[in-house]
């Protein structure tokens, strides 16, 4: 009886105590792939790698300020650097745009670039029609087939008059003024179905928001091509931010479609952010990229804060998913259902801090069990992020600095049309260099925070305040910024600066001291 007893508990309690991961060194521990944390229990690392999974594509769930996008950013670097993945970044909210730039990528900032909705690009523009059907269904709120009828006719008669619609298109494209042109002479323009049609198309014809109704300069081909953020956040709402990105989303997956089949490198990443606009409806492009995307080496990312603004069909299609911290039981309960992991599991995410994640894994090899591990802290960096530290101006002119990648060390230059010295260092570097020096994680990590505070930069004089506070001693600040590659007539200015100040004496009061040799 005693045996049946604990029989009986052990299966109650298989559903709420947290299975931990079985380690396999040929799928959670291949060096092969990007690193992101370490296994909670076991204090492995995780390495990501798509070859193993049953398809490249990520859902990533989280509210603001739980680290997605520091996880993104960590992976896309990664990636990046170890299988030189493209990646392509829809931006809701211009968070990506800085760093993209940082990294040397491009950004195109819709508003400024325009996009001509009916451009084929080897479509034929029969079936360019129904797909600008669909968006604006979804995106401009056509409501009743009468409408989508009439819009789709005005859509045929403006290409025919430019191209034949069913060959795939070659020369110009018409634009929606011509869409709306057709319109205005359809039999029964007056009818309410027609009035509203035109009033539907009508919003992306006005001066100043007519992006999408001019001639393109935006270059799609260029977009799938190298490290891109398309910056959607200054358009003037979630309607013609989801237009864009649905439009070029059908470009990609077009491109995709025209890939060779069979390649095992990754070729391209598409990040959508908080698209919950397109992302939770069935229609979406993101759907088609999430079921067709492994066969072509495309792989898709999808975030948001709530995973109920994604639809179930990307959620079936993603062989990776993280779970971040998530506020609202509804979420959470939604999650774990979806994905088949404990009540155990899913208390301990509702106590993740920043940066802890949960990834929900589904493997190639069928023999192998489907993984729900935890990494406390996501690994990361965001490797091109960087700190300067600004100094008086010396008797020479002012210095600049640029990073010697050889040794990651600045570089000094003189410009004489200046007012100031600055080093500047990679965060990370200059968080090595710190401790090397002698700090503690925990006096690298209020120095770093101290930075962050002034948009990465402070005054000579503040660093070194900090430095002091630590206990460092006069010679040791001065050994350390001579490491930094300052010139000895700088320290002197900089530590005669700091002295003055100590004692509350006013420049005029001293005497100019000149360092020769």
């Amino acid at each position: 009886m005693n045996i049946v007893r604990i029989t009986l508990l052990c299966r109650q309690l298989a559903g709420r105590i947290m299975p931990l991961p079985t380690p396999q060194p040929g799928m959670l521990i291949s060096t092969d792939g990007i690193y992101l944390g370490r296994i909670r229990n076991y204090n492995l690392p995780f390495f990501w790698d798509y070859r193993k999974l049953v398809n490249p594509h990520i859902g990533l769930f989280g509210v603001s300020g739980s680290g997605k996008s520091y996880l993104i950013k960590t992976f896309l670097t990664r990636a990046r650097i170890l299988w030189k993945a493209n990646a392509l970044i829809l931006d809701w909210t211009g968070e990506y745009v800085d760093w993209v730039r940082q990294a040397g990528g491009t950004v195109v900032r819709l508003g400024s670039e325009s996009l001509n909705l009916l451009d084929c690009r080897g479509m034929r523009p029969v079936d360019r029609a129904k797909q600008l059907v669909t968006s604006l269904e979804i995106l401009a709120g056509l409501q009743n087939a009468g409408e989508k009828r009439l819009v789709e006719e005005a859509l045929l008669a403006a290409y025919a008059k430019k191209m034949e619609i069913s060959a795939p298109a070659n020369g110009e494209a018409p634009t929606l003024h011509d869409v709306y042109g057709e319109l205005a002479g359809i039999v029964g323009n007056d009818s309410v179905d027609a009035q509203n049609a035109k009033w539907r198309l009508a919003q992306f014809l006005r001066p100043g928001n007519d992006y999408f109704a001019r001639k393109s300069t935006l270059d799609l081909d260029a977009l799938l091509n190298g490290f891109v953020c398309v910056d959607l956040h200054s358009l003037p709402s979630e309607e013609n931010r989801g237009l864009a990105a649905q439009a070029i989303l059908q470009y990609a997956k077009e491109r995709m479609r025209a890939q060779e089949l069979g390649n095992p490198e990754i070729r391209l990443f598409i990040v959508a952010d908080e698209a919950w606009k397109i992302a939770r409806d069935g229609r979406s492009e993101l759907i088609a990229i999430a079921r067709e995307g492994r066969k072509y080496s495309f792989g898709l990312i999808v975030a948001s804060q709530n995973p109920l603004d994604v639809h179930k069909d990307i959620l079936a299609n993603v062989a990776t998913c993280v779970t971040m911290r998530l506020l609202l039981d509804e979420q959470r309960k939604y999650v774990r259902e979806s994905l088949g992991y404990s009540e155990g599991i899913s208390t301990e995410t509702e106590k993740f801090g920043q940066g802890a994640a949960l990834f929900s894994l589904v493997f190639l090899n069928s023999g192998s069990q489907n993984a729900h591990i935890i990494i406390d802290k996501i690994d990361g960096e965001e490797l091109l992020s960087r700190v300067r530290i600004r100094f008086p101006v010396s008797s020479s002119g002012l210095w600049v600095t640029s990073i010697v990648p050889e040794t990651g060390n600045p570089k000094l230059e003189t410009d004489a049309g200046g007012e100031e010295m600055t080093l500047e260092f990679v965060k990370n570097d200059f968080r090595r260099k710190l401790a090397k020096f002698g700090m503690d994680s925990e006096q690298v990590r209020m120095v770093c925070e101290r930075f962050e505070a002034s948009n990465n930069e402070l005054g000579a004089l503040e660093f070194l305040n900090c430095l002091e506070r630590f206990g460092f001693s006069k010679s040791q600040m001065m050994f350390m910024l001579r490491e930094f590659g300052v010139a000895e007539e700088e320290l002197v200015s900089v530590f005669s600066m700091m002295q003055r100040k100590k004692l509350n004496l006013y420049a005029d009061s001293m005497a100019q001291l000149e360092v020769t040799e």
